[in-house]
């Protein structure tokens, strides 16, 4: 069982790492009202999927391998 929180908490740190790097913001609490990355949120999306597909195909490859009919 795979908790949900990691599917997004990973993003959210992130996240919170490239808007508190940003050198727009000049007080302690701007970097909060910076706008996030759409490239980081697409690269996450693709990530997530890309390990969820591969997780499915290391499944069957191990159910494949170990048929009784072979």
């Amino acid at each position: 069982v795979v908790p949900i929180i990691w599917f997004f908490k990973p993003y959210q740190v992130i996240n919170e790492i490239y808007k508190a790097g940003s050198p727009n913001y000049s007080g302690a609490d701007d970097w909060k009202k910076e706008s996030g990355s759409v490239l980081l949120l697409l690269w996450w999306i693709f990530w997530v999927i890309t390990h969820i597909i591969m997780w499915i195909l290391v499944k069957e490859t191990f159910k494949k391998s170990f048929r009784d009919d072979i």
